[in-house]
């Protein structure tokens, strides 16, 4: 038997952290003698509202339900939310919500919907009297939402982060004191089991936040025992409060919808299939833009982009022409348009098309290549003079810049759900092509 505590919706987008409190609740819960596992759940990446990586965190307490250990775990919790949270920002709305094992089914089913749609305040607060959850509302109460999906997470595909706090004194300021060359050794070290520490194409360290927030970075890993082992190789110039390792469903791809182009939902990450059916445009901003249709219904398309941040991800893109067979993956926006728009986080080449090329043919008397002549007028040779209006251009398979196989945004901009493609076959992230995976 285990007691969950979920909590959501702590902080404001001038500062504050919800894993940082679940951290503080963790330590103080160990402190009284209990065995714990926090848990760090990234929910629906598209909600407009939401601050920054949009996580929320549940603590599983390994003690017996009873009325003198809820009571304890209440108020335990209630201290350190009210003296952490940003309760005063208008916009923070913070949940806790407090449950026993075993989860519910509908309590599974809601935390799955609120990684992958938009889940209201309403139906959070009904389930959580359906259920008999024990609940604390600050606000509207909207953090209840996470709160409750964090303690519904079935974590059936997880990764593992740690992640190091820094001292009060420099809270509040945006850069890191962390040596770049131990982050890089500490990167090469651990390889395979940690990930996106370093972006390939920049060199550019990705461990650290540039929030106002208290955490000084953080590690993930496909394997938490070599966690510690990473957090002993970097070395910072700064003092650390804490660590707390966290149970996470990041770089899983949970937030992925398998749909087609005429049920695509905005603000949901999907996956679709289609052929390309608008050649790709580069804007004067960097920004890459085109269109898929099903490929046996033309008409029905849905805009795909590629924006700078991407990095080398976009350039791939240019080389796909009108035909190809791909399936793409992102979050699927309103434009101000009105044209719903597929923000890529990755895309997968499925068939490419045949593409040919003309060229003049080569003269039959002294194998030179000929010129036209003009529209209908044949070929001229300007070495020996051969004229031919039976001469035909040569039609030449053209060699494709882009191979079938997946492709992926540079780790600097991938969101925290996105699931490396390479974790598929356990192969490092291509130096050269900003994390996107060798195509075969």
């Amino acid at each position: 038997m285990a007691i969950f505590i979920g909590i959501d919706d702590t902080d404001s987008r001038k500062g504050g952290c919800t894993t940082y409190i679940g951290a503080l609740l963790n330590q103080r819960i160990v402190e009284m003698g209990y065995r714990t596992e926090p848990r760090l759940i990234r929910l629906n990446p598209n909600i407009p509202w939401k601050t920054r990586g949009n996580a929320a965190i549940a603590i599983k307490v390994d003690a017996e339900w009873g009325e003198k250990v809820v009571k304890t775990l209440v108020s335990t919790t209630r201290k350190i939310v009210e003296r952490e949270a940003v309760l005063e920002d208008p916009e923070t709305n913070t949940g806790v919500a407090i449950a026993e094992t075993p989860i519910p089914e509908q309590l599974k089913d809601f935390s799955t919907r609120a990684v992958q749609h938009v889940v209201t305040i309403g139906e959070a607060k009904s389930i959580a009297k359906k259920l008999g959850v024990v609940t604390l509302i600050y606000g509207n109460g909207r953090g209840l939402i996470g709160a409750l999906a964090a303690i519904g997470a079935t974590l059936d595909n997880k990764t593992y982060e740690i992640i190091a706090y820094r001292s009060r004194n420099y809270f509040g300021l945006k850069t890191r004191y962390v040596d770049k060359a131990s982050v890089e050794e500490m990167d090469q070290a651990t390889y395979p089991h940690t990930f996106n520490n370093i972006d390939p194409e920049t060199g550019k360290v990705l461990i650290t936040p540039h929030s106002p927030c208290p955490v000084l970075y953080g590690i993930r890993a496909t394997k938490p025992e070599v966690l510690e082992k990473a957090c002993s190789m970097v070395k910072t110039h700064e003092p650390i409060e804490m660590f707390c390792t966290f149970v996470t469903n990041q770089a899983t791809d949970q937030h992925l919808i398998k749909t087609s182009i005429s049920n695509i939902e905005t603000l949901t990450s999907v996956v679709v299939s289609g052929c390309v059916a608008t050649k790709p445009v580069k804007t004067r901003g960097g920004h890459v833009f085109f269109h898929i249709s099903d490929c046996d219904n033309r008409e029905k398309l849905v805009r795909c982009a590629a924006y700078y941040p991407t990095g080398g991800f976009r350039d791939k893109l240019m080389g796909l022409v009108v035909g190809d067979g791909v399936t793409v993956v992102g979050a699927a926006k309103p434009g101000g348009d009105g044209e719903i728009t597929i923000n890529l986080e990755k895309i997968r080449v499925d068939k490419l098309k045949q593409v040919y090329k003309k060229r003049n043919p080569k003269c039959q008397r002294c194998g030179k290549t000929m010129t036209s002549n003009g529209v209908n007028k044949g070929y001229k040779c300007k070495r020996c003079k051969t004229r031919s209006l039976e001469a035909k251009p040569e039609v030449i398979p053209v060699r494709r810049e882009i191979g079938t196989g997946w492709y992926q945004v540079s780790p600097r901009a991938m969101r925290h759900l996105s699931r490396p493609i390479w974790f598929e076959n356990n192969s490092r992230e291509p130096k050269k092509c900003g994390g996107m995976l060798t195509p075969s």
